[in-house]
């Protein structure tokens, strides 16, 4: 049923396909689903990045394996509609270059889609390069050692092996 709610399908839809009723299936999702997931809780448990050199090695090898050695990560801006947002607000802080109000957040996943990392929600009117400069995972890709000296290989012009060292997210690809 969740796969469903993620492709846009309508709560009929759903609700058919999950053997309940509408209401029974919006107040499961209203009251239940929504407040787990947007817990500290489950961020806590479910998301996180690679703070090990293996952890480090395991995410960067699924990116090698498509070209993209020393990659960690794939990073861009999520924008999240805010319907109600008042008229003032929207115009001053909240709308995004579409011109709607939005929250939005800077989320990092792997190259499998699991959500590596993602920072406090900020105003959808944010630049993408602003926002990341509160974000907790490229700090310390910037920052700490254990990415900064991180090593791998690359070949060079001629089809020579190069060691390189120093790990790096890919953006809007």
């Amino acid at each position: 049923s969740f796969k469903r709610i993620a492709s846009g399908a309508h709560w009929a839809t759903i609700a058919e396909c999950a053997f309940v009723s509408q209401p029974v299936l919006r107040s499961f999702f209203a009251h239940k689903f929504v407040p787990y997931f947007a817990s500290d809780a489950y961020y806590s448990k479910h998301v996180h990045y690679p703070k090990t050199v293996d952890s480090i090695s395991a995410t960067e090898h699924a990116y090698r394996a498509h070209g993209f050695p020393g990659c960690v990560g794939s990073v861009d801006v999520v924008h999240m509609p805010w319907d109600a947002a008042p008229a003032v607000t929207n115009r001053l802080f909240y709308n995004g270059r579409k011109g709607a109000a939005t929250y939005v957040s800077v989320v990092t996943v792997d190259n499998d889609c699991i959500v590596l990392h993602a920072t406090d929600v900020g105003n959808g009117a944010s630049n993408d390069k602003t926002l990341i400069l509160d974000d907790e995972y490229h700090t310390a890709l910037q920052t700490n050692t254990l990415y900064s000296d991180y090593k791998y290989d690359l070949l060079d012009a001629s089809g020579n092996m190069v060691e390189s060292k120093g790990v790096y997210t890919i953006c809007d690809g």
